[in-house]
């Protein structure tokens, strides 16, 4: 088997793992607010494959897109998909601010003494 071949076999099960396993992490995590990626309340268990396959739609369709423009404008082949994204954590930058500032202020007293 040439190697073309391996890199494409390689690729193409790299990006259907990323298109199953995205939606399943990102599409069923609420939010602080109980609400999926979609806006919609997880209370309703109907709301969750709803999400499940939005979420897949959007990873395959800018996965495809983001592929081609690769290779097209960028003459560079890679396939390119967002893996894992920092979507599903559920801080927000005032929370995290807000914990970092609380982790110096003790670091602080700490030296103090």
């Amino acid at each position: 088997m040439s190697r073309e071949v391996r890199g494409g076999l390689v690729t193409f099960f790299t990006m259907a793992y990323i298109i199953v396993l995205n939606p399943l992490i990102i599409g069923t995590v609420p939010d602080k607010d109980g609400n999926l990626i979609t806006g919609m309340p997880i209370a309703d268990a109907a709301n969750v494959p709803t999400s499940i396959a939005m979420v897949a739609a959007a990873t395959a369709l800018i996965a495809g897109l983001m592929t081609i423009l690769m290779g097209a404008y960028g003459r560079f082949p890679i396939a390119i998909a967002d893996p894992e994204p920092d979507r599903w954590q559920l801080r927000t930058a005032a929370e995290a601010t807000a914990e970092q500032l609380a982790r110096m202020e003790a670091s602080l007293k700490l030296n103090d003494h």
